[in-house]
């Protein structure tokens, strides 16, 4: 088993994370990325076999995608990592509608920590 795509979900709050550092990646030992780790771990949005699998959302992962964010932006100057295009998409959203992106996040945080995102049943 394979460990799953991120999703929307998930990329709109790793994206805000790297907009709020000005573009630039966090690494593993971040307090943000170890937090945001955490987070996406508690989520309802993957079965319990792919949050068993090493390495699902590990501080490790989160960092990756924070490379992702920051060397696919357009004002990034060196070589881009390789990405999938709901990433680059993301990347896209944020930079073209940055308040709105950083919003949804802010809504995503606030469903979470009150409780209504994990209402929600996982999709299969």
């Amino acid at each position: 088993m394979r460990i799953p795509a991120w999703t929307e979900d998930e990329l709109v709050l790793a994206g805000a994370l790297v907009v709020k550092n000005g573009w630039r990646e966090l690494r593993t030992h971040s307090p943000e990325v170890q937090e945001l780790s955490e987070l996406l771990r508690s989520l309802p949005l993957h079965e319990a076999e792919e949050l068993a699998l090493p390495g699902f959302r590990s501080p490790d992962s989160v960092s990756r995608k924070t490379s992702d964010f920051s060397t696919n932006h357009r004002l990034y100057r060196g070589k881009g990592t390789r990405c999938g295009k709901p990433t680059l998409l993301m990347i896209q959203a944020f930079t073209e509608r940055e308040a709105e992106m950083l919003q949804a996040a802010e809504a995503l945080k606030e469903a979470i920590a009150t409780g209504e995102l994990h209402l929600i049943p996982p999709t299969a």
